[in-house]
């Protein structure tokens, strides 16, 4: 037992059963996927799956399966390696405490298996898996669908709970998702609304700004004009000479030329405030409608599910 190892399939575990995968599985996957090169089907399978895990006995990656998501369904799917012969009696009992946790978090799990490949057959009928009689014919191969119930798996419900449906527990979870979803897009709507709030405060604070910092300016100007005509007054001049007027006159310019920088300063943070206002607001309403897509999906695959599921009731 100690030998075994459970975990998340890595880039070498892929690599090891795609070069010792068992000769049924190989045919199996050549008639569902033809032309496809095992390995990158195995690292496809990974990727696309929502919980996946790999076996490992001495270092040896002796099977690798995972739980994905294709259309409305959840498929569960196995491959194994020629040295799961070694372990077979542990690794059966690893993989089957496995399907029993996924059958906690899924209503039911299904797929097809080759009707050549007569050990996956036995592996399924002894793990709790029953055949519903549909077929189907894949590159000249006929395949058998199963399917995994919850209620056919040992009782692993029996928490003292009664369901009066075997979806009703996933049920709840999943309008339980559909609420946190709603929830999260209401919370990025009051962000945006906050958002904007703030930029409609941010640019009134610059415009005040803007105008105070002209009155402030034009109060200083007046007092230094008033300031020089008092000294010209008191030197009895009328203020009609050249050099006073060209004084005057620098001073008008200095005050238009300061004004017009404070305007530009004004311009360009009010500029770069909306551009990143903007970006924030594209990305709050992107957010948002993920959000509501989310909860969309998951209300959408969980009728289309629930309706297959009695199907087979």
């Amino acid at each position: 037992m100690h030998h075994f190892l459970v975990r998340t399939p890595l880039e070498a575990d892929i690599r090891f059963l795609a070069a010792h995968l068992t000769p049924a599985d190989r045919a199996e996957l050549a008639a569902s996927h033809p032309g496809g090169e095992v390995k990158e089907l195995v690292r496809q399978f990974v990727a696309e799956s929502l919980e996946s895990v790999s076996l490992v006995y001495r270092g040896r990656a002796v099977a690798i399966g995972g739980v994905a998501s294709v259309g409305p369904v959840f498929c569960v799917w196995l491959l194994t390696s020629v040295f799961m012969r070694s372990c077979q009696k542990t690794g059966v009992r690893f993989i089957k405490n496995w399907l029993h946790q996924q059958l906690q978090i899924y209503p039911f799990l299904c797929n097809w298996v080759d009707q050549n490949h007569v050990v996956a057959q036995r592996f399924i009928t002894y793990l709790g898996g029953t055949f519903t009689g549909a077929s189907r014919k894949l590159s000249g191969r006929q395949f058998l669908f199963f399917i995994f119930r919850r209620e056919n798996m040992g009782g692993i419900l029996q928490t003292g709970q009664y369901y009066t449906s075997t979806a009703s527990l996933a049920f709840k979870q999943r309008k339980k998702t559909n609420r946190s979803f709603t929830q999260q897009a209401q919370q990025l709507t009051d962000r945006l609304q906050q958002t904007l709030q703030e930029r409609e405060a941010q640019t009134k604070y610059l415009f005040q700004s803007s105008a105070e910092k002209s009155r402030q300016r034009a109060q200083y100007v007046r007092e230094q004009v008033a300031a020089l005509q008092a000294n010209l007054a008191r030197a009895g001049l009328d203020g009609s000479s050249a050099s006073v007027q060209l004084l005057l006159e620098k001073n008008k310019n200095q005050e238009a030329a300061q004004r017009a920088k404070e305007a530009r300063d004004t311009a360009e943070q009010l500029n770069a405030a909306q551009a990143q206002t903007a970006r924030q607001v594209a990305s709050l309403r992107e957010d948002i409608s993920q959000a509501h897509r989310r909860a969309n999906k998951k209300s959408t695959v969980w009728k289309m599910t629930k309706k297959l599921f009695s199907w087979f009731n």
